[in-house]
Order: C-alpha cells, then structure tokens, then sequence
C-alpha cells in the first residue's frame, strides 16, 4: 500500500489526506536506511519528527511549483498529526508484562485445561493448585480459585499462537484510531489490520476446537484485548494481616514522619484498629463503636428533630474540653503499646512511628468527615461498577486516602 504511489508524485489533495501511519511509515524506512537499526531512544524519535516536519516543507514546495492553483492557506495537518504519532508509534514490539506473567503462569500447564469433559462455564466449583502462605514472598500473589477454565484455555492457546505463528508476539489488534485521512485508504488500512487479526483468530480457535463451549466470538475478543489481559488477585483482610508491607524495611531508614507518608499512617491505623478490637471504641473517644450507629438512643438531643448529636455536645464547653484532652492522654500509651505491636510484627523497631501521628489520631476519635466520608464512597462506588460491569482492572491492594495532601496511595505487600 504504501508504495502504491510515492509521496512526491500525490497531488495536494492526496497528500494532505495520507494517514499518518503511513507518512510515519515512509520515513521510519528512511531513517533506518540511513542508520542501520531501529530509533533507540528520544533523541532518534525526534530526528524522525525533524525529517518529517523537512519533509512536508518540501514537499509544499514541490505542490506550489506543481499546482498554481493551490490555496495560499493549504496546510499539511497530517504531518504534524505524524510527528505527534512519532513517540507512541515509533516502539519495539513487545509482549507488555502484564501479559507475560499470564503465558508464564503455571495455570497454562495445569491438566484439567486439555480435558474436553470440563467445560469452564458450568464447572463452577473447579479449583487450581494453591499455594500456601510460606510459599509466598511479598512480591507474590495469592493464588486464588478462579472457576472460569475458559480463560486459561484461551491464555493457553494464545501462548502457544505466540510461540509459533505468532513469531513472538501478540496478534493483531484489528483496530485504527481516528486520524486525518481519505475514506478509501482509511478503510483499505483497517482492512489489511482486520485480516490479520482474523487470521489470528481462525489459528486460536483451530487449537480450541474441541471445547465448544468456546465461541469464535469468545477467541474474537479475547485476541482484540490481547495486550491489556490481567488478573487480579485479591487477598482477604486475614490474608493481608499476615503479609508484610513491601516497604517495612524502606520504613526502618526513613525519619518518623517523613512527608506524611502513607504507609506510615496505614500503620497507625493498623494500630488504632487492634486498639479498637480490643476496647470496643476508637482511641480518644469515650463511646463505644457499633458498625450501625456512632450513636446510642441516649445520646439524640430531646430537643432536637430527632438527629443524634455527639456525646461532646451535651456537656458544656469547658467539661467537653477537659474530658477529650484526658482520653486522648489516657488513651496515647495504650495506643503505642498496639502500634508497636503493628510494628514489630513487620519487622520495624518500636517507637519508629512520631508521636504526632499518635495524638492525631487520639484527636480524630473515629470521626467521619463529610467531605472524606463522600470521596471514599465514590471511590467504592467506582470499584462496585467496575465488578459488576467487569469494565476496568479493580484495586486490589490497601488503597489509602491522604486528605491532608489530597492524594491516593496503593500499598504493596
């Protein structure tokens, strides 16, 4: 296609209407005629975006002796939508990580795949080898059951497409963004893109033929999401007890309260967590916690529309004061007793952790904040939706909220 017709003998309105695939194509080949290898690195990339944008110049010229009647505001848009391309387009092909976690999964190997009597969609009770809690690092994933013996099935056939047909790589997507272009070549491009994703799609479902429990359009989307397979493995919160956070030894070198890290005060929640198990109320609160109400039907104000109102409240300024500042003070060596608890579990030296964390959380008393209580039921609004539209990678790690910097964290364990 693309030496159907060279780029110097296209008339204006052909040559304002090539893809850029194309363009970036054309002088992709010029720039390794020129050097022998692939671009390597930025400084490559932008010698090919500086031969591009030379490139269209002259080529404007060469219209302007050509055409007499060419617009005076005749721009040639797609080579600069080239240039753009040049960063995200102009890379080795290769099989992103994700991908290759899944190919090297022991899974791919496990018998019940290549027997024809277990279908992946009735067989709900199937379970894969695990392995037990010793056996894990903490870069490891849990194995959890995963019932669906059709995805591995495909997983399976997709790794041995890669190892033969495929030539060491994924098939073909089948898929064109938006870009400047006639409606001829656009169509001829995404044809040619369409027939070899087809083509990758017919050698799958030949290595599947004898689950027919396995659609054609079942192998269809699975080749089309070929580069962005995942799985995720969630761990229960017993699980995630037992588990060491990936940073603890990071944690022993850092000062005691470096930049309000995250980990740091997933600790300290960690703390006030078996503080609360073991008092039934958080640390620097004098009321009991319940999962129902923060609140018991002797705390609502008679004169009230029936709201409660925090225990504080009905006492005066002075005596709310007073009592607040004495719990927290009670409260703060019973809380470092159970933080250090948190901390030498992980492997951390006790008193690690300010003591300014501490009263924060003293002062907080298991509070819930308007504005931190409707984030966070965004976010596990977020979460639901994507489980229940299977759209998304969910989050599978403790996800931490700083309101102080108005930022997110993922913890590793």
């Amino acid at each position: 296609m693309v030496n159907e017709q060279p780029l110097e003998e296209m008339s204006s309105e052909q040559l304002c209407h090539t893809p850029w695939l194309i363009i970036v194509y054309v002088f992709l080949q010029k720039f390794i005629s020129l050097h022998g290898h692939f671009p390597r690195n930025h400084k490559e990339k932008a010698e090919i975006k500086d031969m591009i944008s030379k490139g269209a110049v002259e080529l404007w010229s060469q219209l302007r002796k050509r055409e007499n009647n060419l617009d005076s505001s005749f721009v040639l848009e797609n080579f600069q939508e080239a240039c753009q391309a040049v960063n995200t387009a102009v890379l080795p092909t290769t099989i992103p990580e994700n991908v290759k976690k899944l190919l090297e999964d022991d899974r791919c190997n496990d018998p019940c795949l290549t027997n024809i009597g277990i279908s992946g969609s009735s067989n709900t009770n199937l379970k894969f080898p695990t392995r037990n809690h010793q056996q894990l690092n903490r870069k490891d994933s849990v194995y959890t059951t995963i019932s669906s013996v059709k995805f591995w099935r495909l997983v399976r056939a997709l790794r041995d497409f890669i190892k033969h047909e495929g030539e060491g790589q994924l098939p073909v997507r089948g898929s064109l963004p938006d870009m400047i272009s006639d409606s001829k070549r656009y169509l001829q491009l995404l044809s040619i893109y369409r027939e070899r994703s087809e083509w990758a799609v017919e050698r799958l479902t030949s290595r599947l033929l004898q689950f027919p429990d396995i659609s054609v359009d079942d192998v269809r989307l699975f080749v089309k999401n070929a580069s962005f397979l995942n799985v995720v493995r969630c761990r229960s919160l017993e699980e995630e007890m037992k588990l060491s956070p990936a940073r603890s030894d990071d944690l022993t070198l850092l000062p005691t309260h470096e930049g309000n890290d995250s980990m740091l005060w997933y600790l300290v929640l960690r703390g006030a967590s078996s503080f609360l198990m073991e008092t039934g109320r958080w640390p620097g609160s004098s009321q009991p916690y319940t999962t129902t109400s923060k609140f018991s039907s002797n705390d609502q104000n008679p004169n009230s529309t029936g709201i409660p109102v925090p225990c504080e409240e009905q006492f005066s300024a002075t005596n709310s004061e007073e009592l607040s500042m004495n719990i927290v003070e009670s409260d703060l060596p019973t809380l470092r007793i159970h933080l250090n608890r948190v901390l030498q579990s992980f492997g951390i030296a006790s008193n690690r952790v300010s003591s300014d964390y501490l009263e924060e959380m003293c002062q907080f008393r298991g509070n819930e904040l308007h504005s931190v209580v409707a984030f966070m039921g965004g976010v596990v609004a977020q979460e639901v939706i994507k489980l229940i539209t299977h759209q998304f990678v969910p989050v599978s790690k403790p996800l931490i909220y700083n309101a102080i910097h108005q930022k997110i964290e993922l913890l590793d364990f």
